[in-house]
């Protein structure tokens, strides 16, 4: 018997909390269904020291000054309501963390987050245990809010134009849900990169069912990639703030390959100074050359599985500021790392999604009755964003995601019931003899190597081209009932996924932000508009619309 509730959440980060506490309130029924554990995804990321969120102050001057500060650092591409709206809810999100199980306290020291001029509010916080426990007493006490963990999410059902359900595996089998709301909050798709800072759950399961289902995605050329630890403490974020204490920047084989990229040899100190201002890769000053140097080294020489090789001067120990000491010290309690006299090597890592799944300013779908928030979710964010907004968006659109979506709800009836079977046979279509693991990490391959902070025409052809060969040699449905269904899913998505990613960047010929082009290397005022990605009968769509 197929089970009925009102409104599905798909996720377990911030912005799946927020819209499930906030659509609950509602008096409905809401279910929480996650891929593993609640308080996951890049909210919770292990290999990070704390999460931080940046907030507006209320004064209208000062309010003013941050909305024009987010437009110019998403350089056209960022829907200007939707960033009205962050500015002048966030302050009340804030107060509600306590609604989510966060503990957090606000900065009393200054910081300027990445591509911000100023200095706002910033809390932070990073026990994630403490806030998993707290989530799940204030589930237990809820009785109109449920979870359903280690569940995946396989696909959207829809009644006509409106979604009707969703399809699910667990350790039960394969089963469907009906309902009349769904909020996506599946955060983004570092997974298909083979060097990212997600968790491996993080794999863009909801771009790609949205996308499947109908719906349209937006800016999803722009991502963010931040160096990281290969080694060791693998997939640790690289703090920006301690660029200023490097003493050897080097290959695995000694060589400075920032000297050897740097056009200017003299601006060497400028473009080490610049880059410790801002966590992501941005093309807009020569501070892109430090992450161009690793890029190189990884094209040209095949350096990614050794990766850069850093030392620090003794004198970062002493350094007492917010984002310098805690991170120190997490490196030594946690991974047994000092930098003060251990040699760490990076790389360029898939941080995350500036873009996502097309919204409206009430965080609607195309699709009737398809919510999304969170990183899952594209428009907001533009060519760049300030650091700590991505958090903040997930408690003002996870607010809206859910609370819009209780409305809808309330004003329909449950969706027409399916065959679990029937829904399973006539989603995954396809023939062929490829495995889904040989799928999946042959396209984190490409990925990494085409679709990273270095990018050009021949191989985003090329890469395109190659993964379409795949798709015609795969065959999901033959896997989805065993053991690697899982994997089989996940597969299927990279192929869906990876396509509409490098199909936007290859129609992208600029630069702009966290978009680059080697072979146009300038931003383009006739590209000052946005690309959507859409699939129709198998095949990827990019058209351009004007930004907002």
């Amino acid at each position: 018997m197929t089970k009925t509730v009102d409104v599905v959440v798909i996720g377990g980060g911030l912005a799946a909390m927020k819209s499930a506490v906030t659509a609950a309130k509602s008096g409905l029924e809401v279910l929480i269904i996650v891929k593993r554990n609640i308080c996951s995804g890049a909210s919770f990321y292990p290999m990070m020291d704390m999460v931080a969120c940046q907030s507006s102050t209320g004064v209208p001057a000062e309010d003013a000054e941050y909305l024009a500060e987010i437009l110019d650092c998403s350089l056209g591409m960022a829907d200007e309501t939707m960033n009205r709206t962050y500015i002048s809810t966030i302050r009340d999100r804030v107060k509600e963390f306590p609604e989510i199980g966060v503990t957090e306290y606000k900065l009393t020291e200054p910081k300027v987050a990445c591509f911000a001029v100023k200095a706002r509010p910033t809390y932070v916080w990073s026990d994630w245990i403490k806030i998993r426990k707290n989530m799940r007493a204030i589930i237990d006490s809820t009785p109109n809010l449920n979870l359903m963990e280690n569940t995946t999410v396989l696909a959207l059902l829809k009644d006509d134009e409106r979604v009707s359900g969703v399809l699910i595996k667990n350790d039960d089998g394969i089963s469907s849900i009906a309902c009349k709301s769904v909020v996506l909050a599946t955060g983004g798709m570092g997974d298909l990169y083979k060097y990212n800072l997600n968790t491996s759950d993080v794999s863009g399961d909801g771009q790609a069912m949205a996308l499947a289902a109908g719906a349209k995605l937006i800016n999803v050329e722009f991502n963010q990639f931040i160096p990281g630890f290969v080694r060791p403490a693998y997939k640790t974020v690289f703090r920006e703030t301690t660029v200023p204490y490097m003493e050897k920047f080097l290959s695995p084989d000694g060589r400075d390959l920032l000297a050897e990229i740097l056009p200017d040899k003299s601006e060497r100190e400028e473009c080490l100074r610049l880059r410790s201002k801002h966590g992501p890769f941005t093309h807009r000053t020569i501070a892109r050359y430090f992450d161009f140097a690793m890029m190189r080294g990884i094209l040209d020489g095949g350096y990614e599985e050794q990766g850069f090789a850093i030392n620090y001067k003794p004198e970062i120990a002493d350094d007492e500021s917010t984002f310098v000491r805690p991170y120190y010290n997490w490196l030594i309690r946690e991974h047994k790392v000092d930098l003060a006299k251990d040699t760490v090597y990076i790389a360029p890592f898939y941080h995350a999604a500036n873009g996502g799944v097309l919204i409206g300013h009430n965080c609607e779908t195309s699709i009737k009755g398809l919510f999304a928030c969170g990183e899952v979710s594209g428009g907001i964010h533009g060519a760049d964003r300030q650091g700590g907004q991505s958090t903040g968006s997930c408690l003002v659109f996870g607010y809206l995601a859910g609370k819009n979506a209780a409305e809808y709800a309330q004003g329909q009836s449950v969706g027409k019931t399916v065959n679990p079977k029937e829904a399973l046979n006539s989603t995954f279509v396809g023939s062929g003899n490829l495995e889904p693991e040989y799928t999946t990490n042959k396209i984190r391959n490409i990925m990494f190597k085409h679709g990273n902070v270095m990018r050009s025409e021949k191989p985003l052809k090329d890469a395109i081209a190659e993964i379409k060969t795949m798709q015609e040699d795969y065959a999901p449905l033959k896997y989805m009932e065993g053991d690697n269904a899982k994997e089989a899913f996940k597969a299927r998505n990279f192929l869906i996924l990876s396509q509409a990613l490098l199909n936007a960047m290859l129609n992208r010929q600029e630069s702009r932000g966290s978009h680059y082009r080697d072979d146009f290397p300038n931003t383009d005022p006739k590209f000052e508009r946005r690309f959507t990605v859409s699939l129709s009968d198998g095949k990827i769509k990019v058209e351009s619309e004007k930004s907002v």
